[in-house]
């Protein structure tokens, strides 16, 4: 099972484009079983609410955030997530490719639980060590 990044669930909500959906829906039917359950992180759902705060429709958007999420298991950032962060966050500033807090937070979660990436946003995560990722678009 997956662990999705913020650009899915924003593309999955971009149903009048299809363009952005449907290359979102296709990954996640290449990446996933009915059996398993996809997950996030409390981080990508912190963004999806940034988005909500910001549109001119709130109660739409709040709606559509919340039929997105409906079923998928939220990954919780804990220990090891919390060393992994550290080691993400130096590595990228060591290498002269910082990227930001939210997607290193995503990364840490998603190596710490030993789960694929799946992101439209490739290039924000190349560079993260042993982070196995997924994109499409």
């Amino acid at each position: 099972m997956p662990l999705l990044d913020t650009t899915v669930f924003v593309d999955l909500m971009r149903t009048r484009s299809p363009e952005k959906y449907q290359p979102a829906l296709d990954a996640l039917a290449r990446f996933t079983t009915a059996e398993d359950p996809v997950s996030t992180t409390r981080f990508t759902i912190a963004e999806l609410l940034v988005g909500v705060e910001r549109c001119d429709d709130p109660a739409n958007q709040q709606s559509r955030v919340n039929t997105v999420l409906a079923g998928v298991l939220i990954r919780e950032f804990g220990e090891d997530a919390m060393n992994i962060y550290a080691k993400v966050d130096a590595n990228q500033r060591k290498i002269g490719r910082p990227i930001g807090v939210m997607d290193m937070l995503i990364a840490s979660v998603a190596l710490a639980s030993g789960q694929l990436l799946l992101t439209r946003n490739m290039k924000h995560f190349q560079d993260v060590p042993g982070l196995r990722l997924a994109g499409y678009g």
